[in-house]
C-alpha cells in the first residue's frame, strides 16, 4: 500500500478550464503591488472588451519599467511552484484583457437546487423577509403571459424550496392563469401546471371574457399580485433584416399592446417584462410611466448569473404608482436604474462550464435523444443547392489561409461524409454540405490556434455562417439558445439535446413531463425561454422593492411539521408466512481472474454506436497495428489497418447486463481502510515552502483528514471502450462544494490519495508551461517535478459483508409461492376436452316439427347455465410491467376485479347448426323472460322482445330457419334496411316478440342521423376516434332526456322539439 498526495495528470472534470485565451498567463499570485499594477477589473458584457483593452494599455503604460521585474518574478514563481498550485491559481499579466469567461475563483455550480440556494441566501440579506412578513399566509397571485416555458413559475417554485429548506420561512403561489398561442406550449403548461385558466390568445385579454385553450369562454381574472410577460421579439432581433417597430403593428407590436391594455384595465401592483437587448426599452418605458407605472429597465447577460450561455436581454420592472410612490426612474439608461442596482446585488458569474449541464455519456435519455434526432441511414438524402455558401466558404478559407482539405468530414461532392468513428452519424449523414463544410472550417480553425475542439468543447452554432459564427467565445461558455439553432458539440459529435437546452436556461427538466414535445419543440421552448435564475433575480428585486404595493396577508403562523404516515392496504395474501432460513457467510464466490477478463472482453463496447447496452454480432472490424475496433459504418475516419472481426468471435459476446451482475458478485461492496493517519501524510511536508505552498497544503489536510477512516462503498459500472471497473481501489478526498474552481484543493483531489492494486509509477511530471505543439528537430530541456513516495506497512484494508454481497438490485416485500401453480406446470400436456359428458336439455317447446340434435341440446344446456341468476361470476386479471434497465430493476403489477356477465360465445364449427340453438335458446327462455322484464315508468322502455342483429346477407336465411323452427309462435320484426326503419313506432315493438335487424344499418350515416334528431346533438363526425365517441355519449345522453319528456307528454313532438333545441330557439 502506497500513500501520495499530489496528482500526476489532470482529470477529464478539470480539462474545460485549463484552456486560456491568448493573452491570459497561468502562474501564481504575486504580491499586492503586482496585483495593483497587472490586473484588469472584469467588466459586465463583452460589448466592453474594447474599452477594457483601452483601459488596460494606460494601466500597462503606466506601469513603465516595472514591467520587466513584474515578468521575472512571475518567471521566478513558475519556475518554483509546483504544478497543482501553480495551475490552482492565475495572475493576469500586463496584456489586453481577453474575453471574459467563467470565473474560476467561485466554486463549480451547476445544479439548478443549488443555483436558487445560493440566490435565495443574496435575497435573505436584501431584504425579502419584509415581502414574506408583508404577505403573511396570503397567496402570492401570479399571471403570466407568452412565457413558453413558464420559467417564472419554475423560478418562484424553487425560490418558495429553497427558503423553506434553507430558512424554515416560505409563501404560497396562486397560478392565476397563463396565456399562450402556441398549442404544443398549451399541453406542455396544462401538463405541467395545470394552471386555473389558461387563455389561447393574449389578444383576446383586454375584454371581460376570453377563449381559453380548450374552446370554452372564461372571465379574465383581474386581481393578479405579479405579472411576468415576455412579448414576441421577431421585429427587434439582430438576426432579423426586416426589422420593426411597435407601430408598425408587426407580430411584437401584435402580443405588447394587448400586455399594455390588460395592464392598464386591471393595474397588477407589480409587472415584469422581458425582451431582447435591443427593443425599444426607452420607448416601452415611456408608454408605462404615462399610465402612472414607475418603470425601471436593466440589461442583463445570462452568464453573469450562474449559466455558461451569452444571453443578453433586457428587463423592464413596472411598479405601480397609484399603490406605492417609489423613486422615480433615472435618465443615465439601465446600467444605474433601481432595477439593475439591485440585479447586480444578486449576480454570480457562471464558474461551471457547458459540459456540466450536459447528459452523461451513460444516461439513457442521451440515446433516447440520439434516436429521436437520427433517421435511418437508407433513407434517401434531399439534394441542396448551396452555391450561394460555397462561394462564400472558399473565399473565407483563402483569406484565412485554412486551404481546401475536409480532414473532419471527409466529405465528397456526391453528398457522402464519413465522420470520425465517435460521431452521431445517424444525425451527421443527414446534415447538408454547407454545414459538413462549416465544421471542417471550425476545425481547421482550431488547429491554426493550436487546439483540437474533438478534445477541448466548443459549442458552436451551425445555423449561422461561418463569418458570422467566428467560435470566440472563452472556453465553456455556449452562444445564445435561439428556437431554430443547431448547437453543435465538438467533442460529442452531435448536437444539444431539447433537455440540454432547457438545462441551460436553468429550467429544472427533472420536475417536468416531457414525453410528448419532439426534439425541435423543445428546441423552441428553450430559445423562447428566460433563463430562470434571471427571471427569478427579476422577481426576487421585484418583490423586495414593491411589496408594499401588495395588499397585506394575515400573520402566517409556522407549525413544526409532523411526519405524515399513510397507511396502505394490504395487498399480499397472507397465508405464507415467512419463515427463518440460516445461511452461510463463509462461502465467498471467487472466480479465476481469467473468467472475469474473458466476460469483461465479450461484453465490452466494440463501437461508439453500441451504447451502453448494445452487442453487435456482425459488420465488426478490428485495426491490426493497434487493435481499435469500430463497426463498418463508423470506422472510417480516423484511418486504420482493419480486419474483420470472425462471426465465430462475435457470436461468442454477451450481453453488458449479464457482465454487471456477474462483477457485483465477485467484488466487494463495502470496503474500510485503516492505518492512513495524517501523520503519514505529514511525512511529504518540506520544511521550507512558500506562504503560496503553506496554504495548499493545509487545505489539502484539512479535506484528507475528514476523508480518513471513511468506508468506501460500490457505486456501479459504467461501460466504455472498456469496462471501468479493475482490479484496484482508488481513495478519493472529495473537496467542499464551495472550494473554488481554480483553487490547488481541487488539482490536488482529482486523483486519489490512495490506490491498492497495480501501478505504474510517475517518474517525473513535466512543466506544465511546455508547449509541446509542434515538434523540432532540434532537442529540448523542460524542467520537471519529482514524486517522493512513502511505504505504508501498518495500513490494513477491511472488506464488509463480501460473501452477502447483492447479485442484483432487487426490493422483495413478501415471497408468495402458488404450489398448485407449480404443479401445473408439473403435468402433461392438457388433453382437447369437449361437452359429450355434458348433460342433455330437453327440446325447446316450440320445436314441433323439427328436433335438435343430442350435441346440440348440450350446448343449448351450456347457453341456458350462462342466462341463469346462479352464473359464476369470472375474474379479469390485469397485469402491467415496468423495466428499469439502467438499474436492473423490474416491477410488476397485477389488478383483478370480479365481474358478472350473462351470456357467452357460442363457437362450434360451421353447418354446426348453431342459428337452431340460438332460436332454441329464445323458446326455452320465453317464459322466464317475460317475469324478468323490468319496469319502465322512467328511463328507458322495457322491451320484452328479443334482439337478433345479423350480417346483411344473412338476413333471409334466419327469416327461414325461424319459420322452420318456431313457425308463426312469436311474432317477428323485420328491419332490413333504415327504410323499414323510419317508419316504426315504441307500440310495434313493444309488440314483437322477435326482432330481427341487419348489422348495416348501424354502419350507415342515416341511423346516426336520427340518433343526433332524436337527441338534439350537433352534427355526426366525419371520422371515427375520441371526437366521435364524445359525440355518441351525448347523444345517448340526449335520448334518455327526451324519453321523459315523452312519457311526461305523450302527445309532444319529440323531433319537432329537438329541431328548436339545435336552431337555438329553446
Amino acid at each position: 500500500m502506497k500513500s501520495y498526495p499530489d496528482i500526476t495528470r489532470r482529470s477529464e472534470q478539470e480539462s474545460e478550464f485549463d484552456s486560456e485565451p491568448e493573452g491570459h498567463v497561468a502562474g501564481p499570485t504575486l504580491s499586492d503591488e503586482v496585483d495593483s499594477e497587472g490586473d484588469i477589473e472584469g467588466l459586465e458584457s463583452d460589448k466592453d472588451d474594447a474599452v477594457a483593452q483601452e483601459g488596460s494599455s494606460k494601466r500597462v503604460a503606466k506601469a513603465g519599467s516595472k514591467d520587466g521585474q513584474v515578468l521575472e518574478r512571475v518567471k521566478y514563481h513558475i519556475e518554483t511552484m509546483p504544478p497543482e498550485v501553480l495551475r490552482g491559481t492565475y495572475t493576469v499579466m500586463p496584456t489586453p484583457k481577453p474575453k471574459r469567461g467563467l470565473d474560476q475563483s467561485l466554486p463549480p455550480i451547476s445544479r439548478i437546487e443549488d443555483i436558487f440556494d445560493d440566490l435565495v441566501a443574496k435575497a435573505e440579506k436584501n431584504g425579502f423577509d419584509g415581502f414574506l412578513s408583508h404577505i403573511g399566509s396570503r397567496e402570492l397571485r401570479v399571471a403570466s403571459m407568452c412565457s413558453g416555458t413558464e420559467a417564472p413559475l419554475l423560478a418562484l417554485d424553487m425560490i418558495a424550496d429553497s427558503f423553506k429548506r434553507l430558512f424554515g420561512r416560505s409563501f404560497h403561489l396562486h397560478h392565476l392563469f397563463s396565456a399562450e398561442i402556441e398549442p404544443f406550449k398549451q399541453s406542455y403548461i396544462q401538463r405541467n401546471f395545470s394552471p386555473a385558466i389558461l387563455f389561447r390568445d393574449v389578444n383576446e385579454l383586454v375584454n371581460d371574457e376570453a377563449t381559453t385553450a380548450f374552446g370554452s369562454m372564461r372571465k379574465v381574472p383581474t386581481n393578479p399580485d405579479l405579472l411576468v410577460a415576455g412579448f414576441s421579439c421577431v421585429d427587434f432581433s439582430q438576426l432579423n433584416a426586416h426589422k420593426k417597430s411597435l407601430e408598425d403593428m408587426g407580430e411584437s407590436g401584435h402580443t405588447f399592446f394587448p400586455i399594455l391594455q390588460y395592464v392598464k384595465r386591471c393595474r397588477p401592483p407589480l409587472v415584469i417584462l422581458e425582451n431582447v437587448h435591443s427593443a425599444p426599452w426607452a420607448k416601452i418605458m415611456e408608454v408605462y410611466q404615462k399610465i402612472d407605472y414607475n418603470a425601471y429597465h436593466a440589461f442583463i447577460d445570462t452568464k453573469n448569473f450562474y449559466l455558461p450561455q451569452t444571453r443578453e436581454r433586457g428587463y423592464l420592472l413596472c411598479i405601480d404608482q397609484r399603490k406605492l410612490e417609489t423613486e422615480p426612474p433615472t435618465k443615465k439608461g439601465a446600467k444605474t436604474s433601481l432595477l439593475a442596482r439591485m440585479m447586480k446585488s444578486f449576480q454570480r458569474p457562471a464558474s461551471s462550464p457547458v459540459t456540466h449541464f450536459l447528459l452523461k455519456h451513460d444516461d439513457p435519455r442521451l440515446r433516447v435523444g440520439v434516436n429521436d434526432i437520427s433517421v435511418q441511414v437508407g433513407k434517401d438524402r434531399q439534394a441542396v443547392d448551396w452555391t450561394r455558401y460555397k462561394a462564400r466558404h472558399l473565399g473565407y478559407r483563402m483569406e484565412n489561409g485554412l486551404g481546401d482539405k475536409r480532414p473532419l468530414t471527409r466529405w465528397q461532392d456526391n453528398g457522402t461524409c464519413q465522420m470520425p468513428d465517435f460521431y452521431w452519424h445517424g444525425w451527421t449523414k443527414t446534415q447538408t454540405e454547407r454545414v459538413w463544410d462549416t465544421l471542417d472550417v471550425n476545425f481547421l480553425r482550431a488547429i491554426v490556434r493550436k487546439s483540437d475542439f474533438m478534445s477541448k468543447c466548443r459549442v458552436i452554432d451551425l445555423s449561422q455562417g461561418l463569418d458570422r459564427e467566428l467560435d470566440q467565445r472563452a472556453s465553456g461558455i455556449s452562444g445564445c439558445l435561439t428556437p431554430r439553432g443547431q448547437h453543435f458539440i465538438s467533442t460529442r459529435g452531435g448536437p444539444l439535446l431539447g433537455i440540454e437546452a432547457l438545462a441551460l436556461q436553468g429550467i429544472p427538466t427533472d420536475r417536468l413531463l416531457l414525453s410528448s414535445e419532439s426534439q425541435r419543440d423543445l428546441h423552441d421552448l428553450a430559445g423562447n425561454a428566460m433563463s430562470s435564475p434571471v427571471v427569478g433575480a427579476a422577481i426576487l428585486c421585484a418583490l423586495i422593492a414593491g411589496h408594499k404595493a401588495l395588499l397585506p396577508g394575515p400573520p402566517r403562523v409556522d407549525e413544526p411539521e409532523t411526519p405524515h404516515c399513510v397507511s396502505l392496504p394490504h395487498s399480499v395474501r397472507q397465508d405464507c408466512p415467512m419463515r427463518d432460513v440460516s445461511v452461510e457467510l463463509s462461502a465467498i464466490a471467487s472466480e479465476p481472474i481469467k473468467d472475469i477478463l474473458s466476460k469483461g472482453h465479450r461484453s465490452c463496447r466494440l463501437c461508439f454506436c453500441e451504447g451502453q447496452s448494445g452487442t453487435r454480432r456482425r459488420d465488426m472490424l478490428k485495426c491490426s497495428k493497434c487493435n481499435h475496433t469500430a463497426c463498418v459504418r463508423c470506422g472510417r475516419n480516423p484511418s486504420h489497418v482493419y480486419e474483420p472481426i470472425p462471426e465465430k468471435e462475435l457470436a461468442l459476446r454477451i450481453a453488458p447486463i449479464d457482465f454487471e451482475i456477474y462483477i457485483k458478485m465477485n467484488f466487494p461492496m463495502r470496503l474500510q481502510l485503516k492505518g492512513l493517519t495524517q501523520e503519514l501524510f505529514e511525512q511529504f511536508r518540506e520544511p521550507w515552502t512558500s506562504k503560496e505552498v503553506l496554504s495548499a497544503w493545509k487545505a489539502f489536510m484539512g479535506t484528507v483528514s475528514l476523508a480518513l477512516g471513511e468506508e468506501l462503498r460500490f457505486s456501479g459500472i459504467s461501460r466504455q471502450r472498456s469496462w471501468t471497473v479493475t482490479a484496484e481501489w482508488l481513495f478519493f478526498a472529495l473537496p467542499g462544494k464551495h472550494e473554488p474552481s481554480n483553487s490547488p484543493l481541487r488539482q490536488i483531489l482529482s486523483h486519489p490519495i490512495a490506490h491498492l492494486g497495480q501501478t505504474r509509477e510517475v517518474i517525473a511530471q513535466l512543466q506544465p508551461d511546455w508547449d509541446a505543439f509542434e515538434l523540432g528537430q532540434e532537442s529540448q530541456t523542460v524542467k520537471t517535478w519529482f514524486r517522493r513516495w512513502t511505504k505504508s506497512p501498518n495500513t490494513s484494508l477491511t472488506i464488509g459483508n463480501l460473501p452477502r454481497a447483492s447479485t442484483e438490485p432487487s426490493l422483495n416485500w413478501r415471497l408468495c409461492i402458488d404450489i398448485a401453480g407449480f404443479v401445473r406446470q408439473r403435468l402433461p400436456k392438457l388433453v382437447e376436452t369437449n361437452n359429450k359428458d355434458d348433460v342433455e336439455n330437453i327440446q325447446p317447446p316450440g320445436f314441433k316439427k323439427y328436433s335438435l340434435r343430442p350435441e346440440q341440446l348440450r350446448s343449448l344446456t351450456w347457453m341456458r347455465a350462462q342466462e341463469s341468476p346462479e352464473v359464476q361470476p369470472f375474474e379479469e386479471e390485469e397485469v402491467v410491467e415496468a423495466l428499469l434497465p439502467v438499474i436492473n430493476w423490474r416491477a410488476e403489477g397485477k389488478a383483478t376485479v370480479e365481474k358478472l356477465v350473462r351470456g357467452g360465445i357460442l363457437g362450434d364449427d360451421v353447418g354446426y347448426g348453431k342459428t337452431a340453438i340460438s332460436l332454441g335458446l329464445i323458446d326455452a327462455q320465453f317464459e322466464n323472460d317475460l317475469r324478468t322484464v323490468p319496469d319502465s315508468r322512467d328511463g328507458p322502455i322495457a322491451i320484452k322482445a328479443t334482439l337478433i342483429v345479423v350480417p346483411y346477407h344473412l338476413f333471409d336465411q334466419w327469416l327461414r330457419e325461424i319459420d322452420k323452427f318456431l313457425g308463426s309462435k312469436y311474432r317477428v320484426l323485420q328491419i332490413k334496411t333504415i327504410i323499414a326503419l323510419r317508419p316504426l313506432d315504441i307500440t310495434e315493438i313493444e309488440k314483437a316478440d322477435i326482432v330481427l335487424m341487419s348489422a348495416s344499418i348501424f354502419r350507415g350515416v342515416h341511423y346516426y342521423e336520427l340518433m343526433r334528431l332524436f337527441g338534439a346533438v350537433p352534427e355526426v363526425p366525419k371520422a371515427e376516434g375520441r371526437v366521435f365517441d364524445e359525440w355518441l355519449r351525448d347523444a345517448v345522453n340526449g335520448i334518455h332526456n327526451h324519453l321523459r319528456l315523452l312519457r311526461t307528454q305523450e302527445d309532444l313532438d319529440v323531433f319537432g322539439v329537438s329541431r328548436r333545441k339545435m336552431s337555438g330557439a329553446i
